[in-house]
């Protein structure tokens, strides 16, 4: 399978890429000692997004005390992003985000 990570910072891309990737989980361990593992990383959204069947966002939403909110608008730019170069991909948000937001966001989005 082939995974494709994309990052805003040009760092996160050598990290990803490199030859020791390392885990400490029992089932990734294994399924890696069986399995080829294609990945690349890109700081380009049109090449990590285009013709993707799911999207994982995993970005930080940081939560504002002063106005008890989480900040996603990380999340709506990555979204906004796979919206653009693969409508057609199964968003999955890791991120921590508050109760109602993903109906909220595609309703924003139809």
């Amino acid at each position: 399978m082939r995974s494709v990570r994309w990052t805003s910072r040009p760092s996160g891309c050598a990290r990803s890429t490199s030859a020791a990737r390392p885990s400490r989980i029992p089932r990734v361990q294994a399924y890696l000692s069986h399995h080829a593992l294609d990945l690349t990383a890109t700081t380009d959204p049109a090449q990590a997004f285009t013709g993707a069947a799911y999207v994982v966002v995993a970005t930080p939403t940081n939560y504002d005390t002063l106005t008890n909110a989480f900040d996603t608008a990380s999340v709506e730019a990555v979204v906004r992003d796979v919206l653009r170069y693969a409508p057609q991909a199964v968003v999955v948000i890791k991120s921590t985000i508050p109760v109602g937001y993903t109906l909220q966001l595609r309703a924003d989005r139809a």
